[in-house]
């Protein structure tokens, strides 16, 4: 019994670890999102002067995630999701912090994880055009030129 709890407590703790959590602070102005754009509509800037046009700041986003089990595309895609929840439509990176060696080699020692972190600020861009969407289901308004094959919606 005993043995079942401490597998069932390491899983658990795999599992949670595994994320990457964003909180978002919110700044200046708060927007109400006019459309709802997927994450994945979120263009990612490295820097500010990449942006090009003038922007107003919505949010300080600060991500988090175990090291063993976490990427830079986690954390950016954990971002976008806030900065879509908050009627952004941009992000713009900041600084992230890898755990050092050392660090990695004391949790892994000790049992417990070394975490990443990344900060990003979520912007709204006046005129800018969202990344493309992932296709989903189709909708009343484009099945003029979609077909169903074998369960799935083809849009062309």
């Amino acid at each position: 019994m005993t043995k079942t709890l401490a597998i069932i407590a390491l899983t658990l703790t795999t599992i949670v670890t595994a994320c990457v959590t964003t909180e978002a602070t919110l700044i200046g102005s708060h927007l109400r999102p006019t459309t709802t754009l997927q994450p994945e509509q979120i263009v990612i800037y490295r820097t500010a002067e990449q942006v090009g046009r003038p922007y107003r700041e919505v949010a300080v986003l600060s991500s988090s995630g175990e090291a063993s089990y976490t990427n830079m595309t986690m954390m950016h895609k954990s971002m976008q999701q806030q900065a879509a929840a908050h009627g952004a439509n941009a992000i713009i990176l900041g600084a992230v912090a890898n755990p050092s060696a050392g660090a990695q080699v004391a949790a892994a020692f000790l049992g417990v994880g070394a975490t990443r972190r990344g900060e990003a600020i979520a912007i709204y861009v006046e005129g800018l055009e969202p990344l493309p969407a992932k296709p989903t289901k189709a909708t009343s308004r484009d099945t003029r030129n979609c077909r169903t094959e074998t369960g799935r919606v083809i849009c062309e």
